[in-house]
């Protein structure tokens, strides 16, 4: 039976780009994965890598044919 914690997978979005103070945020916030619409900083890149979590840069709106509802 899986666990609480694998009932869902975290995946923040962001229209900005991301720097090391947001990647903090994200670690703490227990994401999984990142999608940016612009650039990831090399020092975010890390905290990510360190954490395992995966990331997407540079991502096209138009991209993410997805279903989607605002928090």
């Amino acid at each position: 039976m899986a666990d609480e914690d694998d009932d869902f997978i975290e995946v923040k979005v962001h229209r900005d780009g991301v720097g090391t103070t947001t990647a903090r945020k994200i670690v703490k916030q227990k994401a999984k994965a990142v999608v940016s619409g612009h650039k990831i900083t090399p020092g975010a890149k890390v905290i990510f890598d360190e954490n395992k979590i995966i990331y997407f840069e540079n991502v096209e709106a138009e991209d993410l044919d997805v279903d989607w509802e605002e928090e």
